[in-house]
């Protein structure tokens, strides 16, 4: 059986929060990118981007809120959301 491949043609974020304890990392962040486009999050350290990223590639879980493409499709499987995601980090 030949697995199907999953290709997204976006990504929604609706009112995300990430809470470590009592402090949020992510506070209500909503956000859609559409497909091709490019989106640099740039802030100082400690300001979620990070956080972000990783709850978009499933690597961790928003305290509340939902990821989804913006085809309709919840995001389920971690290998189809890493291959969604691409990040460079700052110093390389």
């Amino acid at each position: 059986m030949t697995p199907t491949v999953f290709s997204p043609t976006g990504i929604r974020f609706e009112n995300i929060d990430k809470r470590y304890g009592g402090l949020y990392a992510l506070r209500r962040v909503s956000l859609e990118i559409s497909a091709g486009e490019c989106v640099v999050f740039a802030g100082r350290n400690g300001s979620g981007k990070t956080t972000l990223l990783r709850i978009a590639a499933r690597l961790a879980r928003p305290s509340s809120g939902s990821v989804s493409f913006v085809n309709g499709g919840e995001v389920r499987g971690t290998v189809a959301a890493r291959r969604f995601c691409g990040a460079r980090h700052d110093g390389l």
